[in-house]
């Protein structure tokens, strides 16, 4: 990781390993552009929050619970511009976020992996961590602001 430094935390706030390569990134529909999934291990939920390029942002949550009759549930669909698509997938390419493939990042502090993790997933990418955003390196942390920027 010391030769890849957009996958490094120069703070050293955050364990940062390659996961196994056990099987490759999650394979995403064609039209996704960025992913994100939530895993909340209090609640047993599975936010999936999606954006594709034609702009469409679109939220579900999924329960993680088998004797759940609502499995499934979509929590909201929005438009966005397509230059602001076409901002936030330029932004991954300069931030080299394709540089983070099958990075995990994890704080010391086990409260934050308890509560869950998300996964964050671009075509043949998939990053996952449990580590506070600000403890993250600079170009995903670059990347979670825009995220949330265009999601909230």
């Amino acid at each position: 990781i010391v030769q890849n430094t957009t996958a490094s935390d120069t703070a050293g706030r955050v364990g940062s390993w390659f996961r196994r390569a056990s099987a490759p990134p999650e394979e995403l529909a064609r039209r996704v552009i960025f992913q994100t999934k939530a895993h909340d291990y209090l609640s047993e939920h599975l936010y999936i929050t999606t954006l594709t390029a034609d702009g469409t942002l679109s939220s579900e949550k999924i329960s993680l619970d088998p004797g759940n009759s609502a499995a499934s549930e979509v929590l909201s669909s929005s438009q966005i511009s397509p230059e602001n698509t076409a901002a936030f997938e330029r932004l991954l390419r300069q931030q080299n976020f394709s540089n983070l493939n099958q990075m995990e990042y994890s704080n010391e502090d086990q409260g934050f992996t308890m509560e869950g993790f998300v996964t964050l997933i671009a075509p043949g990418v998939s990053v996952k961590h449990t580590a506070a955003e600000e403890d993250l390196p600079v170009g995903l942390q670059v990347i979670l602001e825009a995220w949330s920027g265009l999601v909230y």
